[in-house]
């Protein structure tokens, strides 16, 4: 991969993109073109997408207070 990374794990605190991102919802069709760009990013061998909590989200927290 591009990056050379053999994992990676990415942690988002919007339940439902996580879901659509995992495959477990259907994307809205406003969405499709976005989902395709992210479909198509190079990926290490093992890569997860997890949910978390808002209040786990210390990205999300910073971005909040600006």
């Amino acid at each position: 991969n591009a990056l050379d990374l053999t994992d990676a794990v990415l942690l988002g605190d919007a339940a439902a993109v996580i879901a659509q991102a995992n495959g477990a919802v259907k994307v809205p069709r406003a969405h499709l073109a976005h989902y395709a760009t992210y479909l198509a990013l190079p990926r290490p061998p093992r890569f997860r997408l997890r949910h978390i909590k808002r209040t786990q989200n210390l990205a999300g927290i910073a971005l909040e207070k600006g």
